[in-house]
């Protein structure tokens, strides 16, 4: 997507706004899902993609279409998703929480297969019942004809 206003520099606009967040570039490229390479790239180039603009604008929770009016609106991401640990104290909590819903689900999945193995046996002591009475009834059958067929 090209700029239909050829005075506006995209990149020098991404940069001003990266400049005034106050936030650390490392963070900014990480949630737009960039390298820190990419940004100094992204900020050199005068037509830079509006797709690429409107990943900063998320990351950055900025809407650029203030400067860009060419560019279309677009929907902020929560602001309050977490994008990792900030610290070591807070990677161990994370991990501490997570292997407390592994080993929740780990046990409703044994639970299930618990479930599944008692329906598994039921289900064969059924079919080992219906092989005998088809067995009894055919036994039955040609042990017992009938007189006179029913009409």
């Amino acid at each position: 997507m090209k700029s239909k206003n050829k005075n506006i520099h995209r990149g020098e606009v991404l940069k001003a706004v990266v400049s005034k967040s106050g936030q650390k570039i490392k963070q900014i490229v990480r949630k737009a899902g960039y390298s820190r390479s990419s940004y100094y790239n992204h900020i050199e180039e005068p037509e830079l993609d509006l797709l690429i603009l409107e990943a900063y604008g998320k990351a950055l929770q900025y809407d650029f279409t203030e400067e860009i009016p060419e560019m279309n609106k677009y929907v902020f991401e929560d602001p309050y998703v977490k994008y990792g640990p900030r610290n070591f104290e807070e990677a161990v909590r994370q991990l501490e929480l997570l292997r407390n819903k592994y080993d929740q689900f780990n046990e409703k999945h044994n639970q299930l297969i618990e479930k599944y193995n008692q329906l598994h046996d039921k289900c064969d002591q059924l079919r080992d019942k219906y092989d005998q009475l088809r067995d009894e009834y055919i036994h039955y059958l040609k042990t017992n004809k009938p007189e006179d067929p029913p009409k």
